[in-house]
């Protein structure tokens, strides 16, 4: 459970709104605790199922972390308090290494705890305290660090190395929507403005990925080591409000940007993959 210091009565809690209830029914929290959202540590997604609820990976090795808020006002109401946590943390070089203490007046103290990216052990920070501070003014950061495939498909990636995925700054939190609101599940990855693509080589493993990577939508991703469906029904659904998209490969970097008045990705010529 994560405690808002400063604010007892607030609580940022994890996994699922039913183990906030839980929590409540069991007297581990005060009866009037107010649940702000829900954050969403996920490891080795369970297999998928059909029906309204997305996809979720079940074949790589990967942690993802997502905080959602249930309403506009509450976001705003405690952005101030928890959005340097994101910079601090995940933006870290070296998330065990480079977490330090941030010195500013009157600063709140969260206790937290990170999955390593091996999958299998936690990397606990007991009863430790960080201060974490506002630095910026943009509204609260949307984060998904981390997406480690498994050896085999890393070989077999054109671009070679560890395939990541990093989704960060989002600008669009207050446009989340959910396709389930019973379970909470995020039906777009549209809190992120940027999503960054590595193009794999369709020849060897397109099959495999085809049936286990997803993007929060209720069909598979296409993916093609020479473009990619961008303008599909996929694509337009789980893609919606990225701002930007940047498909890596082997010759080239690609940078596509949502233009909000035509719906649609247009090809950016003007600024290159450093400026952005």
């Amino acid at each position: 459970i994560y405690h808002i210091k400063e604010s007892p009565n607030f609580v940022i809690f994890p996994t699922s709104e039913e183990l906030f209830v839980e929590a409540i029914n069991k007297k581990r929290l005060k009866p009037d605790t107010k649940c702000l959202g829900i954050w969403e540590i996920k490891q080795h997604f369970r297999k998928v199922k059909r029906g309204r609820k997305p996809l979720r990976l079940s074949m790589f090795n990967m942690f993802y972390v997502n905080l959602y808020f249930k309403n506009s006002e509450d976001k705003y109401e405690m952005r101030e308090k928890i959005e340097n946590f994101f910079d601090k943390i995940w933006n870290a070089t070296n998330l065990k290494d480079n977490i330090k203490k941030c010195e500013e007046e009157n600063p709140l103290y969260v206790d937290y705890f990170i999955i390593d990216k091996d999958g299998d052990d936690f990397y606990k920070k007991e009863n430790s305290r960080y201060r974490l501070y506002k630095n910026h003014e943009d509204a609260i950061r949307g984060i998904s660090v981390g997406m480690y495939f498994e050896p085999e498909i890393n070989e077999n990636l054109i671009a070679g190395g560890i395939g990541i995925e990093r989704l960060l700054y989002s600008e669009y939190v207050n446009r989340i929507n959910f396709n389930d609101l019973e379970n909470k599940y995020c039906s777009s990855i549209a809190p992120f403005d940027t999503v960054i693509i590595p193009i794999v080589n369709p020849k060897k493993i397109e099959k495999e990925i085809n049936k286990t990577l997803s993007a929060m939508s209720n069909k598979n991703i296409g993916l093609d080591n020479r473009k990619l469906p961008i303008k599909s029904k996929e694509w337009y659904n789980s893609l919606l409000g990225v701002e930007n998209i940047i498909k890596v490969g082997k010759y080239e970097v690609e940078i596509l940007n949502y233009d909000e008045r035509k719906k649609e990705y247009v090809k950016r010529e003007d600024y290159s993959i450093c400026d952005l």
